[in-house]
C-alpha cells in the first residue's frame, strides 16, 4: 500500500537535489540556526558589557575623564565621604556585580570594581577585585599598581597584609622607587604638597631611604595649611634625622629654614649650631659657595644675640669673625652688616670707619658706592665731624642730585652743627621734593620741631609723613613719644596702642608705652607691657631690664626688681642705672 506524503517533502523529493529552490530554502535554514547558536553563545557577554558600560559612566560622574590628581589612581585618592556620590559608587558597584555574574572572566569589570571599592573606603574588597583582575589579565600593570595602594590602605602603614604586601605588587608591574620619585617631583613643583607626600612614601616603601624627605613634606604641608606647631616639628625631625634626602637642594632648604625658625624664636644656641653645620658642610662646595656669607651673616645676628644674651665676650669675638668672613668673601651684601656690628655692638667706629673707606674705593656698582658713602657720612655726624660728614654728602649729590638720604644726612650735618634750624629745613625740603623720599622729608622735620620742643608743628609733620608711610612703624614710635614727651599722656598713649594693634610684634613699642603708663601712675599696664617688650626684643636690651626694675621698684615688687636689675649687670656690670637700683632694692 502507498504512503501518504505530505506536499513539502513531496515537492522537495520530486525537486531535483541540486534545483535553486532547494538551495534557498536549506540556506535560510543554516542561517536561523546560526543565529540561535551565535545568541546562545554571546547574549550573556553582551548583557555584561552593557551593566560594565552602565557602571564605567558612573564612575566617570565621581572621577570625570582626564582628571589626573593622585596620577589618575582611585586608590590614592582619600576615600569618598560625599552621600550622593558614594551611592552612585554603590550603584555602580551593582552592575559590576552584575556584570561579573553574566560574564565571569570579564576582566575589565573587576578592574572598575576594585577602583569603586577603594573610593568608598573598601580597601579589602578593592585588593580582592584586582587580584581577580591580574589572574584574567597577568601581563597588564595597572591592577598591581592599584593594588598596591589599595594594599598600603588596607594594611598600613607598609602594606603587608598576610601573604600580599604593596611592594612585590608593585614590582610585579614593573614599578621602580625613581618613577615614585618622578611623580612625586612633579607634584612637589606645583605645591601639591599632599600627593608629592604620597608618592614619596611609596618610593620609601619600595627601598628607597627617603625619611628626611617626608618629614619635609610634611613641613611644607603643614606650613601651607597654617598648620605652624606641627610644621615645625616636621622640619626639625627632618634635619635631625638628616637621612634620606631625595636631594641636596632640598637638605640646603631644610637646614636653612630650620636656621631661620630658632632665629625668629630667638633660639640663639640653637640657631648657632644650624648655621655652622651648614657652613662647614657647604664651604666648598660649588653650587652652594654663593651663599656662604649670607650662612655667615646669620651666623653672626645669632652669636651676637647669645653673646649679649649670655655675656660671653667669646661668642661676640666669634660674631665679628663671622661678619669679617662674610665681608670678605662678598663685600657687596657684607660691608654693611659688619659696619652695623661694629657700630652698634663694639662701639667700634674707627674699624666701622676703615672697613667702609676700605670698601667705598673698591665699590663694585653706582648704588653701592652711594649708599656706603651715605653711611660712612651718618658716621662722622655721629662723632661731630660736621665739616667731614657734610663734605661727603655733597660728594654723592654731586653724583647724584636724586639721592635724597644724602638730603636728610646734610640738613642733620648743618643742623647740629649749629647752622641753625632754617638751613636744616632747607635740605630737608629738597628730599620732599624727591617723590622716591616717600614721607621721609616730612619725617626729618617731625624729628627737629621735636628736638627743638615745637611739638604742635611736630605732630603736623608726624601725621603729614605717615599719611605717605603708613608702614613705618618707627615713625609712629616716635609721634607718641614727641607726644609723651610734651606731657599729652592722653594723646600719646592712644597712638602708642593703635600702633602696638597695626604691630604687634614691635618690641620697642611696649617698651615706651610701658613708661607712659607709668608716668601716668598706672603700674599694672606698666608692668605688662614692659614684660611683653622683654619676651618681643629681638636683641637682648639691657635697657628694658632697667626699665622693668624702675616699674617693679615702684610698685613694690623687690624682688622682682632685683632680678630685673641683675639681668642687666649681666650684660653690663658697669652699668650704673643697673648698681644703682639693684643698691635701692637690697636695702
Amino acid at each position: 500500500m502507498k504512503r501518504a506524503v505530505p506536499l513539502a517533502e513531496e515537492t522537495l523529493s520530486t525537486q531535483k537535489a541540486g534545483s535553486f529552490p532547494a538551495r534557498l530554502v536549506w540556506m535560510i535554514l543554516a542561517v536561523a540556526n546560526l543565529s540561535l547558536i551565535t545568541i546562545a553563545l554571546f547574549w550573556k557577554p553582551l548583557l555584561s558589557l552593557s551593566y560594565q558600560e552602565k557602571a564605567g559612566r558612573i564612575l566617570a560622574q565621581v572621577i570625570p575623564i582626564g582628571d589626573n590628581d593622585y596620577g589618575g589612581f582611585a586608590c590614592l585618592r582619600p576615600f569618598i565621604e560625599d552621600p550622593d556620590q558614594r551611592y552612585l559608587l554603590k550603584q555602580a558597584l551593582g552592575y559590576l556585580s552584575k556584570a561579573q555574574a553574566f560574564a565571569p572572566n570579564q576582566a575589565h569589570s573587576y578592574y572598575l570594581a576594585g577602583r569603586s571599592d577603594c573610593l568608598l573606603g573598601d580597601y579589602e574588597g578593592a585588593v580582592t577585585a584586582f587580584q581577580r583582575f591580574a589572574e584574567l589579565r597577568p601581563q597588564n600593570p595597572s591592577a598591581y599598581l592599584e593594588m598596591g595602594f589599595a594594599l598600603v590602605n588596607a594594611c598600613p602603614p607598609n602594606g603587608k597584609c598576610a601573604n600580599l604586601n604593596a611592594y612585590d605588587t608593585w614590582r610585579k608591574a614593573g614599578v621602580t622607587a625613581e618613577q615614585f620619585i618622578e611623580m612625586a617631583e612633579v607634584e612637589r613643583k606645583k605645591e601639591n604638597y599632599a600627593e608629592a607626600l604620597l608618592w614619596y612614601q611609596s618610593a620609601q616603601r619600595m627601598g628607597r631611604e627617603l625619611r628626611s624627605t617626608i618629614a619635609y613634606l610634611r613641613y611644607l604641608n603643614f606650613q601651607k595649611t597654617g598648620d605652624t606647631e606641627n610644621a615645625n616639628k616636621a622640619l626639625q625631625s627632618a634635619v635631625e634625622m638628616d637621612q634620606g634626602w631625595v636631594d641636596e637642594a632640598m637638605r640646603f632648604n631644610g637646614y636653612y629654614q630650620l636656621g631661620k625658625l630658632y632665629t625668629n624664636q630667638k633660639d640663639w644656641k640653637h640657631a648657632e649650631r644650624i648655621y655652622r653645620i651648614m657652613i662647614s658642610n657647604y664651604a666648598e662646595s660649588d653650587s652652594y659657595k654663593p651663599k656662604i656669607p649670607e650662612l655667615y651673616r646669620l651666623l653672626g645676628n645669632g652669636l651676637t644675640n647669645l653673646g649679649l644674651q649670655t655675656g660671653k665676650t667669646e661668642k661676640l669675638e666669634d660674631a665679628r669673625q663671622s661678619y669679617l668672613s662674610a665681608w670678605k668673601l662678598d663685600p657687596k651684601s657684607g660691608t654693611l652688616p659688619l659696619v652695623n656690628f661694629l657700630v652698634n655692638t663694639e662701639k667700634n667706629l674707627p674699624s666701622a670707619e676703615n672697613i667702609l673707606r676700605q670698601a667705598i674705593a673698591n665699590s663694585p656698582d653706582e648704588n653701592t658706592w652711594l649708599s656706603w658713602n651715605n653711611r660712612l657720612g651718618d658716621l662722622l655726624r655721629s662723632e661731630k665731624r660736621w665739616d667731614e660728614a657734610i663734605s661727603i654728602y655733597e660728594s654723592i649729590l654731586e653724583h647724584d642730585a636724586a639721592y635724597w638720604q644724602a638730603y636728610i644726612g646734610l640738613g642733620w650735618a648743618k643742623y647740629e652743627r649749629g647752622d641753625g634750624l632754617a638751613e636744616a629745613l632747607t635740605e630737608f625740603q629738597k628730599a620732599i621734593a624727591i617723590p622716591e623720599s616717600k614721607g621721609n622729608g616730612q619725617f626729618a622735620i617731625a624729628q627737629v620741631f621735636t628736638r627743638e620742643k615745637q611739638y604742635q608743628q611736630a605732630e603736623d609733620w608726624y601725621s603729614q609723613a605717615l599719611a605717605l608711610n603708613p608702614e613705618a612703624s618707627w615713625w609712629w614710635l616716635a609721634r607718641a613719644n614727641a607726644l609723651r614727651s610734651s606731657g599729652e599722656l592722653s594723646k600719646a598713649i592712644p597712638i602708642y596702642l593703635m600702633a602696638i594693634e597695626k604691630f604687634p610684634n614691635y618690641s620697642l613699642l611696649y617698651y615706651e608705652i610701658a613708661w607712659a603708663y607709668k608716668m601716668n601712675q598706672q603700674l599694672t599696664e606698666a608692668a605688662q607691657y614692659i614684660e611683653k617688650a622683654i619676651a618681643l626684643m629681638e636683641t637682648p636690651n639691657l635697657g628694658y631690664y632697667v626699665r622693668a626694675g624702675n616699674i617693679y621698684e615702684e610698685m613694690g615688687e623687690k624682688e622682682k626688681a632685683l632680678q630685673a636689675y641683675q639681668q642687666a649687670l649681666q650684660m653690663d656690670p658697669a652699668n650704673e642705672s643697673a648698681l644703682q637700683g639693684l643698691d635701692r632694692v637690697s636695702n
